[in-house]
């Protein structure tokens, strides 16, 4: 895959948690018509919801959970539904990426259907690695379309987050 076309469609947001609470966090960079404002990410394995070891979680290990809800207030999105019947929410869990030390992990897009139903994208999603871990400041790297040409997109995230020096948001 074009390294060129991976970095053009990538969409960057940076979260920074809101200091009264644990796993809320709030966009302080990147683009706005892509997740709410406010996301809630977890950490804990055991994250939001525990999972079955079936179909994916069989394969990798689950390392943090990440949801939200739109509100009325936030942008346009391809993950929301407008037909006002409907909550308008996405959710994931993060799979671990051990190949990729300076990825946290990479999931896939899950939001809510027009029948209220949550719904798989093939949108993938990876959460690099900050220099508190992921605690206090969550970079959130989104590439349309990409969920199943994971493993070069992983490769080629990890090689830049590599040539680059850390830097503290």
């Amino acid at each position: 895959m074009n390294k060129q076309l991976i970095k053009a469609i990538e969409k960057r947001l940076t979260y920074c948690r809101n200091v009264e609470t644990k796993v809320s966090f709030y966009r302080q960079a990147g683009s706005s018509d892509v997740f709410p404002l406010r996301i809630n990410f977890s950490n804990d394995p055991e994250g939001f919801s525990r999972i079955t070891r079936t179909g994916r979680a069989a394969t990798y290990k689950k390392v943090a959970d990440c949801k939200a809800r739109f509100t009325r207030n936030d942008s346009r999105s391809p993950y929301r539904i407008h037909n006002g019947e409907t909550e308008e929410r996405i959710s994931f869990s993060v799979w671990e990426c051990k190949e990729y030390p300076l990825l946290l992990g990479f999931a896939d897009v899950g939001r809510t259907n027009e029948r209220g139903k949550m719904e798989d994208t093939p949108d993938l999603v990876v959460i690099v690695r900050t220099l508190d871990n992921c605690r206090d400041t969550l970079d959130v790297r989104i590439y349309p379309g990409l969920y199943h040409q994971r493993e070069e997109v992983l490769t080629y995230l990890n090689e830049e987050v590599r040539s680059q020096s850390p830097v503290l948001i």
